[in-house]
C-alpha cells in the first residue's frame, strides 16, 4: 500500500491534543509523515505543545513536523487570504496525502477560517 502524509492544520495548539489524537493513533500506520500546521500563536502553550510532541516522539514513536504560521489568535478570518497562501506552500501538491482540520460548522471564528482554507 502506498504511503502519504498527513497534515493537521489547525487553528490554535490546543486543538491538536483536544480533537486529533484519537485520529492519529488509529491511522497512524496509514501515514509515513505527520505535519502539524498550527495558523495562530499562543506564547503560553508553545512549551506545553514542545513538550508533548517529544512525548510522542519518545513514548509512542511519532516524530510529528510542527509549523505554525504565525497569526495572531482571533485573527485568522481577518488574515485568511494570507493565512491560505502560507498553508499551500507547505502542500506537496504532487504527492498523496490527507487534510485533517476544523468544521465549517464550527462555532469559533478561527475555526472555520481554517475550514475555509
Amino acid at each position: 500500500m502506498q504511503q502519504k502524509r498527513l497534515f493537521f492544520f489547525l487553528s490554535h495548539l490546543d486543538d491538536f491534543e483536544i480533537s486529533c489524537l484519537g485520529y492519529l493513533f488509529n491511522h497512524v500506520c496509514e501515514y509515513d509523515q505527520i505535519d502539524l500546521v498550527v495558523a495562530s500563536t499562543w506564547s503560553a502553550k508553545e512549551a506545553v505543545c514542545a513538550s508533548n510532541l517529544q512525548y510522542l516522539k519518545k513514548e509512542c514513536g511519532l516524530d510529528i513536523k510542527y509549523t505554525n504560521l504565525g497569526f495572531p489568535q482571533r485573527s485568522l478570518m481577518t488574515n485568511l487570504d494570507c493565512a491560505k497562501d502560507k498553508f499551500y506552500k507547505l502542500i506537496p501538491w504532487q504527492d498523496n496525502f490527507d487534510i485533517i482540520t476544523h468544521s465549517q460548522d464550527d462555532c469559533h471564528t478561527d475555526h472555520v477560517a481554517t475550514s475555509l482554507i
